[in-house]
Formats: structure tokens, C-alpha cells, sequence
């Protein structure tokens, strides 16, 4: 029998809120996270079309090597030591550092493929998978409200993406 563990990670306690635009701190952080990565893509279409030699491995190698960089200054600006993790949470680490890279390449080929509004929408399909992933691995469980909003979900991005006939007027 294999042992199976589960790594929990906790964060501090929530601050508490002193006024009633505190939420909207954190929205406003992810809106910029969006926006950000729209930007993202929007230069790496451009930068396909611009610059027909620049391959799907120097996008990803550079901002892999960018990320690096901006990363280490920010943990040596906030004094963080990266080497207080213990074996599990490294594993962790590097699966997810590996997951990511393998999502920025598969990101770019979609981008080479298809349009950038197609790429960003199907990118944003991951709360569907995570709820689907989350009750077949996790127990967790499925209302009806949830199904009958999965069910949209899924009706809205086969008929967004269409891959039969988009280019029939060609």
C-alpha cells in the first residue's frame, strides 16, 4: 500500500477590516493580475506575427528566466529564506514550477494556433476543471445550482470555440 499525504498549507489570519473598501483591495490587485495578463499575450500574438523567428522556447525560456530574476529580488528585498521549506513542500514546489512551464508553452503554441480571444477565454476555464478534478479526487460534492452553472459553462465554450467552420469564409 503507498502512502498518499496531502500537504496543508495556512495562511495568517485574515487583517480585519477597517473599512468597507478593504475587499476590493484584493479585487483590485487581481483585476490588475488580468489585465497584466492580457497585455502578456497580446505582446507575445504581436510578437509572433512581428518576428516570424522567435520561436516558442525563447517566449518561454525568457520569461521563465525573467521570472527567476524578479522573484530572487523580491524575496531578497522582504529578507526571505528559500531555504526554509522541508522536503514535501520542495516537491510541491517543483511540480507546480513544472506545471507552469508546460501551461506557457502549451499557451503559446495555442496562440500560434488560434485567436488571442479564443486562448484567453479557454484559459479562464480552469474553475471548471478545478470543480470536476475537486469531486472526483477530493470527495467533494456537486449542487444542483453548480452543475446546472458547469453545464452552461460548457455549452458557452463549445459554442465560443466552433472549431468546425470558422474558416469557411476563407
Amino acid at each position: 500500500m503507498t502512502k498518499f499525504s496531502i500537504l496543508e498549507l495556512h495562511d495568517a489570519p485574515a487583517p480585519e477590516l477597517k473599512t468597507c473598501w478593504d475587499p476590493l483591495k484584493g479585487v483590485r490587485l487581481r483585476s490588475f493580475c488580468v489585465f497584466c495578463l492580457t497585455v502578456s499575450g497580446i505582446i507575445v500574438k504581436y510578437h509572433y506575427g512581428y518576428n516570424p523567428r522567435v520561436t516558442i522556447y525563447d517566449m518561454v525560456f525568457t520569461r521563465a528566466f525573467s521570472q527567476l530574476i524578479v522573484s530572487w529580488v523580491i524575496a531578497y528585498r522582504n529578507r526571505v529564506d528559500l531555504t526554509d521549506m522541508t522536503q514535501d513542500q520542495w516537491k510541491l514546489v517543483i511540480v507546480r514550477a513544472c506545471s507552469g512551464t508546460m501551461t506557457f508553452f502549451v499557451f503559446n503554441i495555442a496562440v500560434k494556433l488560434i485567436s488571442l480571444s479564443k486562448v484567453a477565454f479557454l484559459n479562464n476555464t480552469s474553475p471548471l476543471f478545478a470543480t470536476i478534478i475537486a469531486f472526483l479526487f477530493l470527495g467533494e460534492a456537486i449542487t444542483k445550482p453548480e452543475l446546472v452553472s458547469l453545464s452552461l459553462c460548457v455549452v458557452g465554450v463549445a459554442i465560443l470555440v466552433q472549431p468546425y467552420g470558422e474558416n469557411q469564409a476563407e
